[in-house]
């Protein structure tokens, strides 16, 4: 049941989304972090692939010639989450885009990719901006 609802909303989103759309999208939450972007950057990539599942792609890319990292979540091809890690002052900043459809959901999300930024390891009941991540670690 909760892997329907996550594949619908997946298509939902997805159905004529492109990269530059993602590009031109508004970001939607940024964290500020004391640790080294490519650590920040490994935390994310691993909390996202370990509570993600078909129908999403992870697309995670690190530049450390360019000091920073991008992890993309696709549905069927298209994107529908950009987090972007930079090295930043004495640490690293997360910049979160989104194309879902609604607030809640671009909310919910951008809580649950600090939370795996900042280390958790809880997955949610299905990555639909409804559930909230456990308390900070």
């Amino acid at each position: 049941m909760k892997r329907m609802k996550w594949a619908f909303l997946a298509v939902a989103v997805s159905a004529c989304t492109t990269q530059g759309q993602m590009d031109a999208a508004p970001v939607q939450k940024t964290a500020i972090f004391s640790e080294n972007y490519q650590l920040v950057y490994d935390r994310l990539n691993k909390g996202i692939r370990h509570c993600y599942s078909t129908p999403v792609t992870v697309d995670a890319q690190l530049y450390s010639e360019l000091g920073y990292g991008e992890i993309t979540l696709l549905a069927h091809g298209h994107p529908m989450q950009s987090v972007r890690i930079t090295k930043a002052d004495g640490g690293s900043k997360l910049e979160m885009r989104s194309l879902a459809p609604s607030q809640s959901v671009r909310a919910g999300s951008g809580n649950w990719m600090e939370y795996w930024a900042h280390g958790g390891s809880s997955c949610p009941g299905w990555v639909s901006g409804v559930s909230v991540p456990p308390p900070e670690l």
